[in-house]
């Protein structure tokens, strides 16, 4: 453990830590804590701290540390029926794979990850991982399939504001220009 802390110190500490900035002493604290909670016999806690640690170290240009990281927690979390926390693991993994430049990976681990999400009911972050999967698209070159995911996000998510409404409404716009 770290410093002699307990793991819910490690774990209020890493937090504190993140939203005053400091995340590289965030990231390891949340390695710690999922160090400890795995061999206390806690892998879904383990399982979100490592997600947490992985997602700093994205923000901090990391992306085969992170990788590391979330390889195995959507796995934990489907194991221990937490659907929703999958489809976040699967999110995580494939933003690592694109960042390690992986884009097929990433691609499938993006679908698997909006499919759990779609199932739980977790819109927001399923048309989160909708938008990455058509930036991944757009890169690899692929605009048509990057329309139709987002598209396919936003026919999926009734409602919403204004704006998404309105987005929604421009990209059709290509489906009939194009006679569809």
């Amino acid at each position: 453990m770290s410093e002699g802390l307990s793991l819910e110190e490690q774990r209020r500490a890493a937090q504190a830590a993140y939203s005053a900035g400091d995340l590289a002493r965030a990231a390891q604290l949340f390695l710690a804590c999922a160090q400890g909670l795995q061999e206390h016999g806690r892998a879904v806690e383990a399982a979100e701290m490592a997600n947490n640690a992985a997602v700093i170290l994205l923000q901090l240009g990391q992306p085969q540390q992170a990788l590391e990281c979330v390889q195995g927690t959507a796995e934990q979390f489907l194991a221990a029926q937490e659907p929703g926390k999958a489809g976040m693991a699967y999110g995580n993994l494939a933003a690592a794979l694109e960042d390690c430049d992986q884009p097929a990976e990433a691609e499938a681990a993006y679908l698997r990850a909006a499919e759990l999400l779609k199932e739980h009911g977790s819109q927001d972050h399923y048309l989160h991982t909708m938008k990455a999967l058509s930036q991944l698209r757009l890169k690899q070159g692929k605009p048509l399939e990057a329309l139709t995911a987002m598209q396919g996000a936003l026919e999926e998510a009734p409602g919403g504001s204004l704006a998404r409404r309105l987005l929604r409404r421009l990209l059709r716009l290509p489906g009939r220009l194009l006679g569809g």
